[in-house]
């Protein structure tokens, strides 16, 4: 085995050129999540409505998703527990309506 240097130039330049791209999108990632002001979340609500809506689909409860909100609420309080994020949301839902 000869190592990186037997490669041909081509291929230097493309594998230089690629490991540049991902130490700047990983210093630009992670510059992004030590931002202040900024919440570092990963897995934000989305998680949660993805996970509800897969155990809904193999339960057989596919209309809860389409019911009325307080239905699919309750759904996501027996599963993740009271969640003051998400009483809060369903507050400012039923303030604009």
């Amino acid at each position: 085995m000869q190592g990186l240097p037997a490669l041909p130039k081509p291929y230097l330049f493309v594998f230089a050129a690629a490991s540049l791209a991902a130490a700047v999108l990983a210093c630009s990632t992670l510059a992004a999540l030590l931002a202040p002001g900024l919440d570092p979340n990963l897995a934000d609500k989305d998680f949660a409505n993805y996970w509800m809506a897969s155990g809904l689909l193999l339960s057989g409860g596919v209309q809860d998703l389409f019911g009325p909100w307080d239905i699919y609420f309750r759904h996501l309080q027996e599963v993740f527990g009271g969640v003051r994020a998400l009483s809060r949301g369903i507050a400012r839902r039923r303030s604009y309506a």
